[in-house]
Formats: C-alpha cells, structure tokens, sequence
C-alpha cells in the first residue's frame, strides 16, 4: 500500500511517495512533477515492491521505466533492493554510448578464451564502422539492425560470417539490456542466416594425412597434424596446451584441457599411440608439454601450409577445421553421436551444420553395395489356394 502527498513545507511544491517494502515505512520526494508523473512512478514502485516481496521477476513495463527513471530515485530503489545498482553515473553516462558500451562489455569478458574475445572485438569494428563509436544505444531501432546487416552482405561479407557477427551482437547488446541502458534489444529479431559454408568442406582421406605426415619435419608437426586429424583436437588451443601428464597408456586415453568446453577424454587410437610414442623417444622432447616449441594462441596454419605443399598435396581452406571435420565424419560412420560428442567436446548439432561430410567413400558404397530389401515393400507370395 503506498500514498501520494503534495509538499508545501520548506518552500517546496513537489510530490513525497510513501510505501512499504520488507516491512518498513520508505519515502521517496519526487521533486515538481505533474501528478499523473507521481502517480506513474507510484504505479511501478508498487509493481516492484510486490514482485520484491513475492520473488518474481519484474515486469516488462517496470523494467522499462527503471531504464530511464531518475537517478536519484533509482539509488534509493537500489539501496532498497528493489532494483539492482547502476554503478557510478560517469560509467551510466559513457556506457549509453555504443563504443564505450562494447569496450567496457569486452573487458569484463575474462571468462572467454583468446579467440573468442577477437571475435567480440572484429564484431564491434563492424558496428562501430557503421553506427559511429558516439551513438546512443536507445537510438537504435530493429530497421537500423536489418539496415546494418543488408550493409555487411553488400560489403559483401559471407553469409556465415554475417551470421556469426549477427549472434555476437545479439548477446552483447542483451546485456545492454541487463545493464537497463536500453529497454529490449533492437538485434533480438534479426535473422544471422546460417553459419555453414559447405563449399569450403574438403575431407583429409587417411591417404592424404599420411602422406602429409610423412612430409613433416619433426615430431612436434606430426603432432600438430595428426592430433586434430585423428582425434578432432582444436588446433592451437587444445594441442598446444597437451602434457605427458595427460596421456594415460594404461587406459589408451588422453585427458583434453579445452578452454571452451572443459575437460573431457578421448581415446588415443592406433595412430595417434605411434605419434605419441614417437614424440616421447625423442631425447630433446619437453619434459611437460606434448608439443616442444610452440605454446597458447600461436598461428601455426601458415607453416603447416607450407609442408602440405611440400607434400605434393594442394592446401584446403579452413586447414585445422577441416582437419578436424574429417576426424568427426570418420568416427560418426563408427560410433554413436553421443560418444563421438564426448570424445570431440561438440554437439550433435553442431557438429551436423558445420562437420560431417558426404565423402566420395560414402558414394562409392551406395552405388556398389546390395541393400537388403525392407519387408514393407517386398511383393507377398500369392497363396496356394488364391491361384487360379
């Protein structure tokens, strides 16, 4: 229950809001406002004062409001606990900003791993680009987000890229909206597309990776080769980062340290044990790392290049995806999903739109082996006592 009373004393002519919350009297002066004003901010202070008590959360409409209301009032609120602080009016101020927003979201990201931080960061050189870095966030409309993704495809951007750049400011701009620097997103309805190029897919066959193994120079590339070949490793992150430690002969398996997805297990398959061991002989190996020379975030792509030429072989674009792409179509013909999913640290679904191929393999067994006939379209034999 809350009321609303006129203030004449101390040469004032504003309106005092008084309420309850948690069982205690509070009073918030609301200055010179209209009294439909007052009476607006009663309504959605009531609105929060039952949602606080009752543990739900807040409405779609109060939200709103808390956005734009006051500061003054919304500290008491906040020091009330019915609404979360702001932090400092600088930071608010600066952060309604679409630059300064992105800048500030990107550095509290400490949880994301290197590659995915760079990603944040060419997504926000996109927006800005287009925006301007001064833009106020409120600014934005939904037909601003379709007109800034029509602008990336005529740059002309791919279609997976313009979708991953799409589902990243989606998720930044949300908590924009967490924040209440602006009221909903105006990127939430937009359509990414879909994120697989398949025309970019070419399959690594065992007689190509041999061939490119057999044209590396130590045991630290046959590694950096065979790992996401033959167990779909994540190449720099997850081979670079592979200790002795993690490799359990007893077992035949070998723990995984991802910082994307956590630790799991994988087998070490047949040839992997020969790459491993041969690694282990090596007198000059490191005592801790798989991997002697090359550790964290490093590009190893363009040199692995440069031995896949060597081996007679034409480079593949994409050179460790589809390294690893190939490793996952292999194993799917062999196992499950679920234990390839828990091998290779990925979904089903992902793993669908952006792994599995259609090998010349596959076509090669659908034109020469027999399929059994089902019975439901076999011809039933006419009995005996039918024939005429």
């Amino acid at each position: 229950m809350s009321s609303l009373s006129r203030e004449t004393d101390n040469g004032c002519n504003g309106w005092r809001l008084r309420f309850f919350s948690d069982g205690k009297r509070r009073s918030i002066r609301l200055g010179k406002v209209t009294k439909r004003a007052a009476e607006e901010i009663q309504r959605h202070i009531n609105s929060l004062a039952r949602t606080h008590e009752l543990g739900l959360p807040v409405e779609v409409e109060t939200h709103r409001w808390l956005v734009e209301v006051d500061e003054a009032v919304h500290q008491n609120l906040a020091k009330w606990g019915l609404c979360e602080p702001r932090g400092s009016a600088t930071d608010r101020d600066s952060c309604r900003l679409l630059g300064p927003f992105l800048d500030a979201y990107i550095k509290r990201r400490t949880d994301c791993a290197v590659n995915t931080i760079i990603n944040f960061k060419q997504t926000r050189r996109l927006l800005v680009e287009y925006f301007k870095e001064n833009k106020p966030l409120r600014s934005i409309t939904p037909a601003d987000a379709v007109r800034w993704r029509q602008w990336m495809i005529a740059r002309p951007l791919a279609t997976a890229s313009v979708s991953k750049y799409v589902k990243r400011t989606k998720t930044m701009i949300k908590a924009a909206v967490n924040d209440q620097f602006i009221s909903s997103n105006p990127f939430e309805s937009l359509k990414g597309g879909s994120e697989s190029n398949r025309s970019r897919h070419f399959f690594i066959s065992q007689a190509v990776a041999t061939t490119v193994l057999d044209a590396c120079p130590d045991n630290d590339w046959k590694l950096i080769f065979g790992l996401p070949r033959f167990a779909g490793l994540r190449c720099p992150t997850e081979v670079t980062r592979l200790k002795w430690s993690d490799i359990d002969w007893g077992a035949k398996r070998m723990r995984i340290d991802s910082s994307k997805t956590g630790e799991r297990y994988c087998p070490i398959f047949p040839i992997l044990a020969t790459l491993l061991k041969a690694a282990m002989d090596d007198p000059f190996k490191d005592p801790v790392y798989c991997i002697q020379r090359y550790r964290g975030n490093v590009n190893l792509g363009t040199t692995l290049k440069r031995y896949i030429v060597a081996a007679g072989v034409k480079p593949w674009p994409k050179t460790f995806v589809n390294l690893r792409s190939s490793c996952r179509t292999e194993l799917q013909d062999r196992f499950p999903s679920h234990v390839v999913d828990n091998w290779l640290g990925q979904s089903t679904k992902v793993a669908e739109m952006h792994y599995l191929q259609v090998t010349v393999d596959h076509w090669h067994k659908a034109v020469t082996e027999d399929q059994p006939v089902p019975a439901s379209a076999q011809t039933p034999e006419t009995p005996e006592s039918d024939q005429t």
